[in-house]
């Protein structure tokens, strides 16, 4: 018979003696706390107790008091957790374990890389039980464990070279190379006015239903993809299925009507010249579409892989409203909020340019007016998160759908970083996009493909 421990018989990764040097280093010399906080967490450690003393001692050094054995007893007992820790022989054990003060960070670094191992076995096992359960969803549960394991894979809180020395180097470089700092967008009145959409930053694009929302996003996503400086772009859509979405592609693409391709009507040469286009696009990774991700863990997990994998830049998300929360939340506002926040720090951890749409709020819609911020529907944290809010409009003494040119305004009402323009567009019905509005302009034919992009687009 075997003598190998089966799984369940084994000992979680940990290291005690560790974690009682780290301690035994913060009680000692309280000089330490700052540079091991960015380093480990209370739920890093493997003994509950050990945790809590370490909560008590970070405690203590925000507050300003100073810390050594008696201190950190005397606070145990007023919160009446001494006993939970061990009681004050355990203290006096802990302070006489320390070791060298000058190596606490180096428990820290063994407490935290037993505590992600732990995290490791603990996501493989939640995996593993909920692919029993009848209902899984093999997508859902792979996306899951993806987003896990790749919050894992980071250097938690490493904040090794925090000195500003450390990056004045690649300040240079960023501060004199605007054009690697922006997606353009292939209107030219928002790349002269804002350099396109900023990298590593969320912009939200509002407006009622049925405005053109939508259509927008798609244009500035396929323009970004087809312009001979344009960027790999992702484009998530939850509202509406693959084939429509690629239908709007091949009609912005092809400038083919869109209704003439949802019915057969259009010219056979100009499809396969579309189709082409988009192959090519494909082919050299400068365009995905996912229409099957619908819980924020899913399309961070997508969205990471694509990061990594095509050096996506332009990430696409239609719409906000729509994306689940991946935990339950106690209300709505709750849960647009959580989905918000999560996009806000993708944008700011992979370095890609995030477009979000969002809905208005019913009672804006009512009342038939130019929206506002305080409009997004359902949360202030949209507000809030957003690094710029662009606001999509018609009035209402200029629309008329019968026309193929409808003249548009997008109103930039918040930009952390630069002006807030309000910019004159025009959406051409037939092909599904939006290109900028001139006072002389009228309606191109349909037929004319690429109209933003002419002399710049990527071709086979």
């Amino acid at each position: 018979m075997s003598d190998k421990l089966l799984p369940h018989e084994r000992i979680p990764p940990q290291d005690i003696d560790a974690e009682m040097a780290l301690l035994g280093s913060m009680m000692v010399a309280a000089d330490t706390i700052d540079a091991v906080v960015p380093l480990v967490c209370p739920e890093a450690f493997y003994l509950p107790a050990h945790g809590r003393l370490y909560s008590v001692l970070v405690k203590l050094h925000e507050s300003g008091k100073p810390i050594d054995l008696l201190v950190a007893t005397d606070e145990l007992r007023r919160t009446g957790d001494l006993d939970y820790v061990g009681g004050q022989d355990y203290m006096i054990q802990l302070a006489e374990s320390f070791g060298e003060p000058s190596n606490a960070e180096g428990y820290a670094t063994i407490v935290r890389e037993k505590f992600r191992l732990r995290e490791c076995i603990r996501a493989g096992g939640e995996l593993q039980n909920k692919s029993y359960e009848l209902d899984a969803d093999p997508d859902a549960l792979a996306g899951r464990c993806i987003d896990r394991l790749d919050r894992l894979a980071q250097p938690i809180g490493d904040f090794a070279s925090r000195d500003i020395l450390d990056h004045l180097d690649g300040y240079r470089e960023y501060a004199t190379d605007a054009p690697k700092r922006f997606v353009p967008s292939g209107l030219d009145p928002i790349d002269t006015t804002l350099s396109g959409l900023a990298l590593g930053a969320t912009t939200i694009i509002a407006g009622r239903t049925s405005i053109g929302k939508t259509s927008l996003a798609m244009t500035l996503a396929v323009n970004a993809a087809r312009l001979s400086n344009g960027v790999p772009v992702l484009f998530f859509s939850l509202e509406q299925p693959l084939w429509e979405i690629m239908n709007r592609v091949v009609s912005q693409i092809g400038g083919i009507s869109a209704h003439d391709v949802l019915n057969g009507l259009m010219r056979r040469d100009m499809l396969d010249r579309a189709i082409g286009d988009v192959r090519t696009l494909q082919a050299r990774g400068r365009l995905f579409i996912e229409a099957d991700a619908f819980v924020v863990s899913d399309i961070l997990a997508i969205a990471r892989s694509h990061v990594r994998r095509y050096g996506v830049k332009l990430i696409v998300i239609d719409y906000l409203q729509l994306v689940d929360p991946s935990e339950r939340a106690e209300s709505r506002n709750l849960a647009v909020a959580s989905v918000s926040r999560a996009l806000k720090r993708l944008a700011m951890r992979t370095g890609a340019a995030v477009l979000v749409l969002s809905q208005l709020s019913r009672e804006a819609v009512k009342m038939n007016r130019p929206p506002k911020l305080c409009d997004l529907r359902d949360s202030g944290a949209i507000e809030q998160d957003a690094d710029s809010a662009w606001l999509l409009h018609c009035r209402s003494d200029e629309e008329d759908r019968s026309v193929p040119l409808q003249p548009m305004e997008l109103n930039v009402a918040k930009n952390r970083n630069g002006p807030t323009p309000i910019f004159r567009l025009a959406f051409h019905r037939p092909t599904m996009r939006f290109i900028p509005l001139q006072a002389e302009e009228k309606a191109p034919p349909v037929g004319t493909p690429n109209l933003t992009c002419v002399g710049e687009e990527v071709t086979a």
